[in-house]
């Protein structure tokens, strides 16, 4: 079953939340998302967490790498990065401000990425969410009323946490 897991630090789980609220707003199943930090999204109670991770990093995983100070100080997250180079999965890096393109740090450097707040981008993510789950396309005013509601809580976010 396709899957997207979501790669952040636990200290970004404001950012991580508005993630999944756009995920489910464009018709992306609650089932279908793997976030280890909100309840339902992430690993049972009395499961072995690594392994849990583990089993979730498969190439019937889109992995969205939330990119924050905050996650390339978190092990987890490196070991997270590390396994879905070493394994080839398919995977988007979405930089969160103040970060930017030359804050990428090795392996993520010569992927094509996207920053958070940018609407063009996010209309990208958007096309390869759809495309990875065969979803419908929404229709044009729905798609910008989707999207000017992530990118508003974005910017919210940004500027009373991030930047």
């Amino acid at each position: 079953m396709k899957k997207i897991f979501i790669s952040h630090s636990a200290g970004d789980k404001e950012i991580v939340r508005e993630i999944i609220n756009f995920l489910e707003s464009i018709g992306v199943e609650s089932n279908s998302i793997f976030c280890s930090s909100f309840e339902g999204y992430g690993i049972k109670l009395g499961t072995n967490w690594l392994d849990a991770i583990k089993s979730e990093l498969t190439d019937e995983s889109l992995v969205l790498f939330v990119l924050t100070t905050n996650f390339y100080n978190s092990h987890m997250c490196q070991c997270e990065l590390g396994a879905v180079w070493a394994n080839t999965i398919k995977h988007i890096p979405i930089l969160v401000p103040p970060l930017t393109f030359n804050d990428l740090e090795y392996i993520l450097r010569n992927q094509q990425s996207m920053t958070i707040n940018d609407e063009n981008k996010l209309s990208s993510l958007y096309e390869e969410v759809i495309e990875w789950f065969d979803l419908p396309q929404l229709k044009a005013p729905i798609w910008k009323l989707k999207s000017d509601r992530f990118l508003g809580s974005i910017d919210a976010i940004l500027k009373k946490k991030y930047v």
